[in-house]
């Protein structure tokens, strides 16, 4: 629930694992607002429209214990 959708390191095979397009929706601060959490699944719809398609394919392939 505290990693940081800008600083931290938090997406696999991108370059410094960080997220390198500019997020606009200032209700997105961290990696927790993407996910639902009563079902443990990411936001699919809201990342695809939020983030680039390449950065958007990334994170929804990063599994959700």
């Amino acid at each position: 629930e505290s990693i940081s959708i800008r600083d931290d390191e938090w997406i696999p095979e991108s370059v410094d694992y960080r997220i390198h397009n500019k997020v606009t929706n200032s209700s997105i601060i961290k990696v927790s607002d993407l996910i639902l959490h009563e079902t443990r699944q990411w936001m699919e719809e809201l990342i695809t429209g939020v983030f680039s398609s390449k950065d958007a394919e990334r994170i929804l392939c990063i599994p959700l214990a």
